[in-house]
Order: structure tokens, then sequence, then C-alpha cells
């Protein structure tokens, strides 16, 4: 069974005209390999910005052939205009719906797997044509298509703010209000550790060795900027001596410090030292081992809970909610 991801390209840092423009076809490497194309749109703008196209083949089960003749057929029925996104599912008859959403999680892994290939491709062209361009090069904008009984089926993955917890909004209240207030009142920025958290977040599907990296980073500098703020004077040696490792700081080393509120360790020691051990193995081997999304998600998540617990022992009453067991979504704060 065929399945194929299109994205746009957001800037290759130079303009392309169609008349001086010929596609690019690669085969990406992998288990299974994965075809990768940039083609013109077919837009009838004079500089345009390509498509990319990944495609492979995959041998599919047959609960997961099921969920998508299910999807497929509502898709069917709803060819006219722009193509559905996964908003639409709540449309499907209730069995239908109960089948489909396993599947898009089922889905949303061969997504990332397109689109790792595709990303991979394309940042090989920029390297080999010495283009600098964004950080990511493709807009938020992505077509995943299947191919069953002949026809082509195809949506509109999320595009859009992503967040760590899933919550459909947010609602701001008088105390979001009042305690964003108090910290600008008291001069007080964003952790360091949340701003770079953020950054690894951001490049979870498509850089995840870097998602690594930057995560690790992350618990490490809120970590030492935490232990400047509540000991100054041992802020040299924070800043400048070796540290001991970051785990064992944690559960040994921040709840003796004096602080507002005593440091209280989350329950995910486990999911850091693996963190630790994965940042080790790429520092050290530039090819070393790809974590998965869910992997990356998981140690991501721990990591964002020592920054929440530490904040609430900063004296942030709102983010006691965050660093609880289990934590409350920050989200749905309210």
């Amino acid at each position: 069974m065929r399945f194929a991801l299109s994205q746009r390209l957001a800037s290759l840092g130079f303009g392309l005209q169609r008349e001086s423009f010929r596609p690019i076809r690669v085969r990406v490497p992998g288990t299974p390999s994965v075809v990768v194309s940039v083609e013109m749109a077919s837009d009838e703008e004079q500089y345009l910005r390509p498509r990319v196209l990944a495609a492979m083949r995959l041998d599919v089960e047959q609960r997961w052939l099921s969920a998508l003749g299910q999807v497929s057929k509502h898709l069917e029925a709803t060819t006219d205009g722009p193509p559905a996104s996964w908003s639409s599912l709540s449309d499907l008859p209730l069995a239908d719906r109960v089948l489909a959403l396993p599947m898009r999680a089922w889905l949303g892994d061969i997504e990332d797997s397109l689109k790792h290939a595709a990303l991979k491709a394309i940042e090989v062209l920029r390297w080999r044509i010495g283009d600098l361009g964004p950080v990511s090069p493709f807009d938020s904008s992505r077509l995943l298509s299947w191919e069953l009984d002949g026809l082509w089926y195809t949506v509109q993955t999320d595009v859009g703010l992503t967040f760590l917890e899933s919550s459909p909004y947010v609602r701001f209240t008088r105390r979001y209000v009042r305690d964003i207030q108090r910290a600008l009142n008291e001069e007080k920025s964003q952790p360091i550790g949340h701003e770079l958290l953020r950054e690894a977040w951001g490049q979870r599907r498509e850089r995840p060795r870097s998602a690594v990296l930057i995560g690790v980073a992350a618990l490490e500098l809120g970590v030492k900027e935490f232990v400047a703020e509540m000991a100054p004077d041992t802020e040299w040696l924070v800043v400048n001596a070796p540290s001991p490792p970051v785990v064992k700081m944690i559960w040994t080393y921040l709840p003796l410090l004096k602080a507002p509120v005593q440091f209280r360790p989350p329950k995910s020691r486990r999911r850091l030292q693996d963190a630790v051990r994965l940042r080790n193995e790429l520092a050290h081997s530039p090819s070393g081992p790809q974590p998965s999304p869910r992997q990356l998600t998981t140690i991501l998540e721990a990591i964002r809970e020592v920054l929440w617990a530490l904040d609430a022992a900063r004296g942030y009453e709102w983010a006691e909610q965050y660093a609880a067991d289990p934590p409350v979504s920050p989200w749905k704060f309210v």
C-alpha cells in the first residue's frame, strides 16, 4: 500500500523560475525506503515555492485497512472543496470514529517517517547548494495521502499550535493576568530552561537528535540557574566549575537549598537518566541512536516536570499544579 506526504517549501533562500526549474527525485534509504521528489507547484506565479512529495510502500495489517476503509468512505463523500482535516473525524458515526482514532495515531507515525525522509533529502540539497535559509524549510501545511483500491485519499494534517498536553483551548482568567503582572513587576523573565525546552519541543519531529541535546541542556541550565538564585555565593562555582551529574543534583542537592518553598523532585528519575545517557551517546557519536517520537516526548515531558518543580520552589504557587503527581496540564489551569 502506498502513502505520500506533500509539503510546500517555505523558503530556500532564493527564487525559482518555472522556465528553468527541473524536478528532483531521490531515494532515501531505510526500511522501507522513501522516494522524495521536488516538483514545481501548479500556481501561476513567476517565482514559486516548490512542492516536496515523499512516498513509500508499506504492508498494512487488516485492522488498519478496515479503519482506513471507513475514513476513506467519509473522505470520498466530502471531496468537494479543500482536503478534509483530522477534525472532520468528529463527523463520523460513533462506531467508525472509535475505529478511526487509533488509526490517526498510526498514520501519525507514518507521517513522521515521511516527513523525516523529506527533511533529510532537502537538508542535503541545501547543503549541496550552499543555502542557509530558515531552520525549517517547510511551511506548516501538510497533506497526507494513501492509495486504497486504486484511489487516492487525502487529509490535511494538524497545523498551527501544538501543545505538550492535549487540551483544545486555554481560558485566560484574572488569575493569569495577576500572576503575569506580578512577574513583570518583579522584573522576572521566563527561566532559560523553559526557553530551551520550547526550542527542543519544536525540533522533536524534524530533528529528534537535536531535540535531545537541547532538551538535556535545558535541564542542566535550568538547574544551574536555580542553584545560582538560591545560593548566590556559589554562582561562580556553578557557572565555571564542572558540575556533578544533573540527575544526582536534582535528588540529593536541590532539596537542601534554602528556597522560598522546599524543592520536591518529581517521580521521573529513570526517564531523566535515560535522557542524559542518550544525550551522552549522541554527543560522542554523531551517528548515534535516533529516538522515536514517543520516546522523545516522554523525555521532554520529564524535563518539563523538573522545570515546573523548580518554579514551584521559587515560590510561584501556580507552578505547583504543573509539578504535581499526576501533573495538571498548564492549558487546563484556570
